[in-house]
């Protein structure tokens, strides 16, 4: 996912606004755009995808456990290490 944040300097010159981007996979890879909605709900998708499959169960606590429709159907990831990137994540 690909989401440039622009501040007021994009206004000093086109170029500003042009985004390169190096993909290096063993596929080729074609970029679409998409609206922020739908980005928003692939990302939402891609973590709960790597806190399902990835973290390992120890890091899965139940969550909202005392609430009554949820009991232990919640659960909340923390995990700073599991994907191979400089980000953590909390996913519940």
């Amino acid at each position: 996912m690909i989401d440039p944040i622009w501040n007021s300097t994009i206004a000093n010159d086109q170029m500003y606004s042009e985004v390169l981007v190096d993909i290096y996979a063993p596929d080729s890879v074609n970029l679409t755009q998409i609206d922020d909605m739908q980005g928003m709900q692939v990302l939402a998708r891609a973590m709960k995808n790597a806190a399902m499959t990835l973290s390992p169960e120890d890091l899965r606590t139940p969550y909202l456990e005392e609430n009554e429709d949820y009991k232990n159907d919640v659960i909340r990831v923390s995990d700073v290490e599991t994907l191979e990137c400089w980000y953590g994540y909390i996913y519940t």
